[in-house]
C-alpha cells in the first residue's frame, strides 16, 4: 500500500482496535514523501500509528518479503530484505540507483506487541533475474551518520555529484516538467515523447533521469522529441500522477562541464592527468 506521505515514527505503534493479528515482519519504504507499507503474511495488517501530528491508519500489504537476521556490527545494525523484482520502491533502484534516498523501518510483530527492529537506510541492491529476486542491502540510520566519508580521488573525471554544494549548478534551471496528458508513451513503457524535448539537441538528456511522483527511470538516449529509458517506467500509467519531471545528467567530463554547464571552475577533477601511468609504460 502507498501513502503519499513520509511517515516519521517518534515512539511507539499501537495496534488498530482490537483485532488478532498473525505474527509476522511489517516492512516501510520510505522514499522522498511517498511510504509503501508491506507485511511478509499472507494476509493485510492494519495499524494505528501514534507520535505523529495526526494519528494515521496505515494497510499493510501482504507480499513477498524476507528478512535476514539483524547483525550487529561496530558501524551499525545491518540487514538484508529480499523480495520480488517488480516490488515497489525496491524495482526503482534498477534505474542506477538514481532515486531519492530510501529509509527503512523493519517492524516485528508478535502476540500484538510491535517492536522496531531497525530503522536505516537503503545501500544498494543486487538483482537476480533467473530468480526473479532483489536483495537489498539496509543499515541502521546510526551506522549511516557514524560512518566515514569517502575521500576525493586524483581522476580526470570529476568527483561532485550534478547540482550538489560543490559543483553548484542549479539542476532545476536545466529540468523540464512536462503533462502526461500531452505526452505519448510506448506500450511498452520504455520510452516518452514530448514536443518540448526537440528543442534541445540530441543527447541533451542522456544520462538524465525521469522522474514521476516518487519514482524515477534513468534515460540512456534522447533523440529529437523523444528519450529512451533503460528499464520500463511503469509510474507513467499511474491515474494519480499528471506531471513527469526530466532531469538533466553529466558524464563528469571536463567538455560537458564547460561547454553543457558553463562550470568549469568549480570541475572536481583532474582533466589533465595522463591516461599513461609513464611508470609502467615510459615517457
Amino acid at each position: 500500500m502507498k501513502y503519499k506521505y513520509e511517515i516519521t515514527i517518534n515512539h511507539k505503534l499501537t495496534t488498530y482496535k482490537s483485532d488478532t493479528y498473525p505474527n509476522c515482519d511489517l516492512f516501510l519504504f520510505c522514499v522522498g514523501g511517498y511510504t509503501w507499507a508491506y507485511t511478509g503474511s499472507k494476509d493485510e495488517v492494519s495499524l494505528e500509528l501514534n507520535g505523529m501530528a495526526q494519528r494515521q491508519s496505515i494497510i499493510f500489504s501482504p507480499a513477498a518479503l524476507e528478512r535476514s537476521e539483524i547483525s550487529n556490527e561496530a558501524n551499525g545494525d545491518k540487514a538484508q530484505i529480499k523480495c520480488n523484482l517488480d516490488l515497489e520502491p525496491i524495482n526503482s533502484f534498477r534505474a542506477l540507483s538514481y532515486n531519492d534516498s530510501m529509509k527503512v523501518i523493519v517492524i516485528r510483530l508478535r502476540n500484538n506487541q510491535l517492536e522496531i527492529l531497525l530503522f536505516g537506510k537503503a545501500e544498494g541492491v543486487d538483482y537476480d533475474l533467473e530468480k526473479g529476486q532483489a536483495t537489498l542491502s539496509v543499515c541502521s540510520m546510526a551506522g549511516v551518520f557514524s560512518s566515514s566519508l569517502p575521500q576525493r580521488t586524483f581522476s580526470s573525471q570529476c568527483t561532485h555529484s550534478l547540482g550538489d554544494f560543490y559543483c553548484g549548478v542549479l539542476k532545476d534551471s536545466y529540468s523540464l516538467t512536462l503533462s502526461l496528458k500531452e505526452c505519448q508513451i510506448a506500450d511498452n513503457n520504455l520510452w516518452l515523447a514530448h514536443a518540448l524535448l526537440a528543442s534541445k539537441p540530441n543527447g541533451y538528456y542522456n544520462g538524465g533521469v525521469c522522474k514521476a511522483g516518487a519514482n524515477s527511470a534513468f534515460i540512456v538516449n534522447h533523440t529529437g522529441s523523444k528519450i529512451q529509458l533503460l528499464n520500463p517506467f511503469y509510474a507513467l500509467r499511474n491515474a494519480d500522477i499528471s506531471s513527469v519531471k526530466i532531469e538533466i545528467g553529466c558524464d563528469k567530463s571536463i567538455e560537458t562541464c564547460k561547454n553543457k554547464f558553463s562550470n568549469s571552475l568549480n570541475y572536481g577533477g583532474f582533466p589533465f592527468v595522463p591516461n599513461i601511468n609513464p611508470m609502467l609504460k615510459g615517457f
